[in-house]
């Protein structure tokens, strides 16, 4: 299966109504985020229900839940006293007091859920961001560390994709949640001139099957699912590929993907039940103003057909770290061997 992704022009930026400063104590805050220790939560959270009175105000909710307790607070004192208002009928205090109390309760209802709900969807968001942040702040640190130790691409390759999958592993098994739990893996090939282009191995996660070290296979320009993402390159669509099972023949069939074997040992593998089900995307740079596929991200789970953890909306999650690695890779091959 194909997921497309689509990139749309930015909208002509609106002019957005300011939330009141009484929701922040100034108009200026230093913000917490993933610090350099990863023990460290990041920062934020209290904030949250800030935010959702913002985006409450912002939208006319809290204009509307008002407008609802004065109109139950009239309609209650109506139906009481029918003739309040026409004659000079005096409501006593302690009633109006009660009527008023009934109806903040009935229409804060509404507004105490619409918090809640606004404060979990912040939290998820917020949690995500800082997952990725840390996911792209230690993939940075590793190759900059990387750079400066390691003196040939050879070894700059080795060591940076292997650390790099590993993050990327564990950044989509707490994405996943309690399906990440099923051991996600995590491959990167890389064109390597060595082999004519051919994309080879260099990164495989902890989880990712040791017996795939003798069996992996180099993939070729003009192989399965190499050829095909070049294909779609060439063509200006920008898609990432998604297998919900690799062994079904329709990927075959279509020329999407090869059963690539080792010439020793003639075993298959796709015979490896590490890997049944997965994401992959070009890892791309440009050159010359054009993309150039010099790698190939996959992200992997050993669960298929309808278990397989992976939907379309992780495409873009892919797709945004495959960017991210095009322009450190790029680098990399640029050292020299």
């Amino acid at each position: 299966m194909e997921v497309e992704i689509r990139y749309f022009p930015p909208s002509t930026p609106q002019a957005r109504k300011p939330s009141p400063v009484f929701f922040y104590k100034k108009s200026y805050q230093w913000v917490q985020v993933m610090a350099d220790n990863p023990t460290q939560k990041p920062g934020g959270v209290s904030s949250l229900y800030r935010y959702a009175l913002a985006r409450l105000w912002d939208s006319g909710v809290l204009w509307g839940v008002l407008s609802v307790t004065i109109f139950l607070a009239l309609s209650a004192i109506h139906y009481e006293f029918p003739n309040f208002g026409w004659t000079d009928d005096i409501i006593p205090a302690p009633t109006f007091a009660k009527f008023l109390l009934a109806s903040v309760s009935a229409s804060s209802i509404p507004l105490v859920f619409l918090v809640t709900t606004l404060v979990a969807v912040g939290k998820k968001k917020h949690d995500f961001h800082s997952k990725l942040h840390r996911l792209l702040h230690i993939i940075r640190n590793e190759y900059c560390q990387t750079m400066e130790t390691e003196s040939t691409r050879l070894r700059i390759l080795g060591r940076f994709s292997i650390e790099a999958s590993d993050e990327i592993e564990r950044f989509f098994a707490s994405l996943l949640g309690k399906n990440g739990k099923d051991e996600i893996g995590c491959c990167i090939r890389v064109a390597d001139s060595l082999y004519n282009g051919a994309y080879v191995t260099y990164g495989r996660s902890y989880w990712v099957s040791g017996s795939r070290n003798s069996i992996s296979q180099r993939l070729s320009k003009r192989q399965g699912l190499a050829k095909a993402m070049l294909a779609k390159i060439k063509a200006n669509e920008n898609r990432v590929f998604l297998a919900r099972d690799i062994k079904a023949d329709d990927l075959v069939d279509d020329g999407v993907w090869q059963r690539l074997k080792d010439s020793k040992s003639g075993c298959c593998c796709d015979d490896d039940t590490s890997i049944q089900s997965l994401l992959a995307c070009p890892i791309n740079c440009r050159e010359s103003g054009k993309p150039v596929m010099i790698g190939i991200l996959y992200v992997t789970s050993p669960l298929k057909k309808s278990k397989c953890p992976f939907t379309e909306r992780h495409g873009e999650i892919v797709s945004a770290i495959a960017d991210v690695l095009g322009c450190l890779y790029q680098e990399i091959l640029k050292q020299p061997a």
